[in-house]
């Protein structure tokens, strides 16, 4: 078994960062799961992007010295990420040495491991001074980490440094990506998230070139299960897929990006946490219901979580959101279409009622993980009405059946596909994403078919 050098999570996501408590109970976690770093790097933090230049109040020290007290006690390393790269000029000497301040404040308090980001940054030099001291980014970005690492190092050479790049995704053989590596001390982890931003696969092979390209080894950000931006209508609590199981001889590590939903996060990172661990034998299926057991003990809570979980199992590594569903309702389409509107009804139905049942449950006042039923409380409204439209239509499909049909088709009745028609919107118009696509897509069928019938 190859277990990942450096595995762990890295708080980067867009949004309302993690609060202190919720901080310290993930570094507990990730200590029982096996895993060894956690990089505190929240974006919409104005101490991380906008006030980077201030040196860190008391408090914060104060509240990071703990999470360092935490990590020691968990076997967990505390990182802190500075991301200076929307107003820095690179060329200006006290920049960089308000960085370097920072990184002893942390030196002070416990912190051993740092990175500097320069991801999502306006691709050009800004300052009129950079202009004139630079040829290019790659010249400013070089000149800034060389000095960085230096002031570092006077600290204590024992820190450890990464840096994620303004290009930190593609094939590895970006100019940018070369240029950079390959000027840096190979000591210096270079962080990417591999061929996409969120990558749908991470594999061996784009590992090898990168490191031949760059010479370093990628240190991966990988951006799941985070939601943020234009995700933020997708549940990420499916387990993770698409990593090479030899991924871990040819990387330094793996940090994932989670969700700014902690509580639903902690399902999708348990799982990133055994790939991590054990890489070959890792299955993500088996693995996720593992991480729901260990979140969810109440039984009938787990299982109605379970049945609603498999209804949103799509992401940028999956696109089969409702394996099991999915399954039973094409076969009451298959059932429609070939004359057994009966069977049709009896398979909708039960899905249906399996639906409102969880629904209900995840609900309701007494479930057992309050802070997981805030998280998902949208998408289980989502789901509560997906099982709405599944019924509508086993009675549409049972109004057709006491009806004549018109040149072989099945012929409901106008009230019918009025009522089909109106929870077809209610699903359209509610962003939340349930079911991917195979739900809405089957009832527009339906609707299309009864409504060619009754034109007839």
């Amino acid at each position: 078994m190859t277990a990942f050098g450096v595995r762990g999570v890295i708080e980067g996501f867009y949004g309302r960062p993690w609060t202190h408590d919720q901080r310290r109970r993930m570094i507990a976690s990730l200590g029982r799961w096996g895993m060894t770093t956690y990089l505190v790097a929240p974006k919409d933090d104005p101490w991380h992007r906008i006030r980077w230049q201030d040196p860190f109040s008391a408090a914060q020290l104060e509240a990071l010295a703990e999470l360092v007290a935490d990590g020691e006690d968990a076997g967990i390393e505390i990182a802190v990420a500075l991301g200076p790269g929307l107003t820095i000029c690179y060329s200006d000497v006290d920049h960089c040495a308000a960085l370097v301040h920072r990184v002893q404040q942390l030196h002070a308090v416990g912190v051993r491991r740092v990175a500097l980001l320069l991801d999502d940054i306006p691709p050009l030099l800004q300052h009129p001074a950079d202009v004139v001291a630079y040829t290019d980014l790659v010249e400013a970005h070089l000149d800034l980490l060389r000095r960085f690492a230096a002031g570092v190092r006077g600290i204590d050479p024992q820190i450890s440094i990464a840096v994620c790049p303004m290009v930190y995704r593609g094939t590895g053989r970006e100019d940018y990506v070369v240029r950079l590596g390959s000027g840096l001390d190979r000591d210096i982890d270079l962080m990417w998230t591999g061929r996409q931003i969120c990558s749908e696969t991470i594999a061996t092979p784009d590992a090898i070139v990168f490191d031949e390209m760059t010479a370093h080894r990628p240190l991966y950000w990988d951006n799941y299960p985070v939601n943020d931006v234009a995700m933020t209508h997708e549940l990420h609590i499916g387990p993770l897929r698409g990593r090479d199981p030899d991924l871990a001889d040819h990387a330094m590590g793996l940090l994932a990006n989670p969700m700014p939903l902690f509580t639903a996060s902690q399902i999708p990172l348990f799982t990133v946490a055994e790939y991590l661990c054990d890489p070959v034998g890792y299955e993500p299926d088996a693995s996720w219901l593992r991480a729901v057991a260990e979140l969810i003990a109440e039984p009938g809570d787990r299982a109605a979580f379970v049945h609603f979980g498999r209804c949103t199992q799509d992401s940028c590594l999956n696109d089969d959101a409702m394996p099991e569903t999915g399954e039973l309702l094409y076969a009451a389409a298959f059932a429609w279409r070939t004359g057994d509107l009966e069977g049709a009804v009896s398979i909708l139905n039960e899905v249906s009622s399996q639906i409102a049942s969880a629904a209900h449950r995840l609900a309701s006042p007494g479930f057992s993980v309050p802070d997981l039923q805030r998280d998902i409380a949208p998408w289980v409204d989502k789901y509560r009405l997906g099982g709405e439209a599944l019924a509508a239509m086993a009675r549409a499909l049972r109004a057709a059946a006491a009806r004549d049909r018109v040149d072989g088709m099945p012929d409901t009745s106008p009230d019918a596909i009025a009522e089909l028609r109106a929870v077809y919107e209610r699903l359209q118009d509610n962003r939340y994403r349930m079911f991917g696509d195979g739900l809405e897509m089957t009832l527009a069928e339906m609707i299309e078919e009864f409504e060619w019938v009754a034109s007839r």
